[in-house]
């Protein structure tokens, strides 16, 4: 597939450990980097609460990326990863596919 897709991780954590999630983006950005299946877009919070959040990335490979950021998000103790979907970047944003952790 050569269509560009965005893979949403929805994730909470305890706001104290912000320099952790700081530590992981890096990580997480790396890993995807390094093995060429997509771009790591970055990450928004809650702004309520600080402690809920989504990274963004986009591939045109859902299932590698998936494959690939898979074990960094189940070493990652400190992020309790709630969802992850796979949308269309054109159109109404609506789920291709959910991924389990």
């Amino acid at each position: 597939m050569d269509t560009p897709q965005d893979l949403i991780v929805k994730f909470s954590f305890n706001p104290d450990d912000f320099e952790k999630l700081d530590d992981f983006e890096e990580h997480l950005e790396r890993a995807v980097t390094f093995h060429g299946i997509g771009t790591y877009e970055g990450y928004e919070l809650d702004a309520e609460t600080g402690g809920n959040g989504e990274f963004y990335l986009t591939t045109t490979d859902g299932d590698l990326l998936y494959k690939t950021i898979r074990p960094l998000l189940l070493d990652a103790g400190f992020l309790q990863v709630k969802q992850m979907a796979l949308q269309a970047q054109e159109g109404s944003g609506a789920c291709q596919k959910e991924y389990q952790l």
